[in-house]
C-alpha cells in the first residue's frame, strides 16, 4: 500500500503534526489583514481634531473597520453626511460598543481626526465617541 501522507508529516507523531499545522494556519491567516492595514496618519490629519454631533444614518459593522454614516447639521444650509471610521469590530467590542449601541437615528458625538483629502463624502477617524446612553469611550488608533 502506498502512503499518501507527505514525507515530512509521515515521520512526525500526530500531536506534532497538528501543532505545526495550526501554527502555519495561524501565521497565514494573519497575513492578508496586516498587509492591507493602513496607518491613520496616511489618510487622516492627526495634527488636529474636530467634533461632530449628529444622527447615525447607517452602520457598516465589518472588518477591517467599523464605519458609521453620521448626519451632521450645518448652519442653515442643511445636513452633511460624514463617513466616520472606528476600529475593528473586535476593538469595538473590547471598548464596550456593540451594533446595538449605534442604532440608526441615535445622536452620537464623535471627536475625530479629519481626512487629509476630501472626496465625494467627508471622512473622519474617531478617537472618542459619546454614545446615546451618555457613556464616552476613547480609542487608540495607529499612527
Amino acid at each position: 500500500m502506498v502512503s499518501r501522507t507527505p514525507f515530512l508529516l509521515s515521520r512526525m507523531k500526530r500531536p506534532q503534526t497538528i501543532v505545526i499545522l495550526f501554527a502555519v494556519l495561524a501565521i497565514l491567516s494573519g497575513m492578508p489583514v496586516s498587509s492591507a492595514h493602513h496607518a491613520t496618519a496616511t489618510e487622516y490629519d492627526i495634527s488636529r481634531t474636530i467634533t461632530l454631533k449628529g444622527a447615525v444614518a447607517g452602520l457598516n459593522w465589518a472588518n477591517p473597520h467599523v464605519h458609521i454614516d453620521l448626519k451632521v447639521k450645518q448652519d442653515a444650509d442643511g445636513e452633511e453626511t460624514w463617513d466616520v471610521e472606528f476600529g475593528s469590530p473586535g476593538a469595538m467590542a473590547v471598548a464596550g460598543i456593540t451594533k446595538e449601541s449605534l442604532p440608526v437615528g441615535a445622536t452620537v458625538v464623535v471627536k475625530a481626526y479629519p481626512a487629509k483629502v476630501k472626496g465625494t463624502r467627508t471622512r473622519a477617524c474617531a478617537i472618542e465617541a459619546t454614545l446615546p446612553d451618555g457613556s464616552t469611550t476613547r480609542f487608540v488608533v495607529g499612527v
